[in-house]
């Protein structure tokens, strides 16, 4: 979920040996990377106000969803 400026991203049980936290902009562009093992807080202060993807992959599996900042 996301909240004064931090989104927090918690792992689901399929990611048990973590996994790449990728935030996009809606075209597409990554505009922020992070490495997460269980549960992971993003400061995204530095992104405009907007809706994102959050694309979370291990490698095997990528998990999708949006937040609007």
């Amino acid at each position: 979920h996301y909240a004064d400026n931090h989104l927090f991203v918690e792992l689901g049980s399929a990611f048990v040996n973590g996994a790449m936290i990728r935030i996009l902009d809606l075209q597409g562009r990554e505009v922020l990377r992070q490495q997460a093992s269980r549960a992971t807080v993003l400061n995204v202060q530095n992104l405009t106000a907007g809706v994102y993807h959050v694309a979370v992959t291990d490698g095997k599996r990528t998990e999708l969803k949006c937040f609007t900042k």
